[in-house]
């Protein structure tokens, strides 16, 4: 268009190379009020604050909350080391109120379970191994760990299942003290509108029991960090036979095999999992692989 002139470029040349918005923004007042200002350069002043810099004001506030937004709907550093410090102690209302504060700031479930609870488990025992904190103070704040999964106060699950979903048993090492991962386990399956079935087994014989009396799909097996891989493959092909469901896969996951990717496979089981997460869609993948087979 003959004689127009383009308000970025007007914008552009009284600041080249301006990027802070918000600090450019005032210097264009000068020559809006300036009387040597011609009618034509103040319209032209006008019409590039209206269409360049404001926009580009409001597009740099808009990310500058989302980046705060994502940092408040994100677990910290700061959250692990308070949600520790509640746990261990005598109060536990302090954290389920710590926990509805997660939810508002529009923290998910899925962040918690993943990011949030195993940290503080690790550290928990860390500070045993250290004698900062007894055994018995572990096995209290990890078991407020497990009563906060199940409170009201928790954001609740987003359902996300699949057309055909299956029936899973969960369970640890038998003897295994601490269940938390495999709380935060089924919490993942019911998530995904698995049926299950949790255990904690005190022997090997109440576990094949257990699977010998009801057909499941799938076991998925805890392992702890002390953990014999060769002890999980004689269990492992002890639950295979006595399992009423002769095609039952199994699934196992704990901290040795993260250590040491690849070694799952000396246990006998049919895979494995890196998180909770992971684990569902491997046993989806598992269990399709089960209906279509003759």
């Amino acid at each position: 268009m003959s004689g127009y002139t383009d308000p970025e470029t007007v914008f552009d040349s009284i600041h080249p190379g301006e990027a802070e918005v918000p600090q450019s923004l005032p210097r264009y007042s000068k020559h809006l009020n300036d009387p040597g200002s011609s009618k034509a350069t103040r319209s032209l002043l006008e019409d590039a604050i209206r269409r360049v810099a404001l926009p580009r004001l409001l597009a740099a506030r808009m990310a500058e909350t989302r980046v705060a937004n994502a940092a408040l709907s994100s677990i910290c550093e700061h959250d692990i080391r308070q949600m520790m410090a509640h746990v261990t102690s005598s109060d536990h209302h302090i954290a389920e109120a710590s926990m509805m504060v997660l939810a508002l700031r529009g923290v998910s479930r899925e962040d918690i379970l993943l990011n949030l609870f195993p940290p503080v488990a690790a550290r928990l025992h860390e500070e045993w191994g250290k004698d900062s904190i007894t055994f018995a103070d572990v096995t209290l704040a990890i078991s407020r760990l497990q009563r906060l999964i199940g409170s009201s106060a928790m954001p609740q699950p987003a359902l996300h299942g699949v057309a055909q979903t299956g029936k899973i048993l969960i369970t640890q090492l038998p003897g295994d003290a601490h269940s938390l991962c495999a709380v935060i386990l089924e919490d993942f399956f019911r998530s995904a509108l698995w049926e299950t079935a949790r255990c904690a087994p005190k022997s090997e014989t109440e576990l094949a029991e257990r699977i010998g009396r009801a057909r499941y799909d799938v076991l998925a097996i805890s392992i702890s960090r002390n953990a014999s891989l060769s002890s999980v493959a004689l269990l492992v092909r002890r639950l295979r036979r006595e399992s009423v469901n002769t095609r039952i896969a199994i699934l196992v996951g704990g901290q040795p095999l993260l250590a040491n990717p690849g070694t799952w496979k000396r246990t006998g089981a049919d895979a494995t999992a890196p998180d909770p997460a992971c684990a569902v869609a491997v046993a989806n993948t598992l269990l399709q692989t089960m209906l279509h087979e003759p």
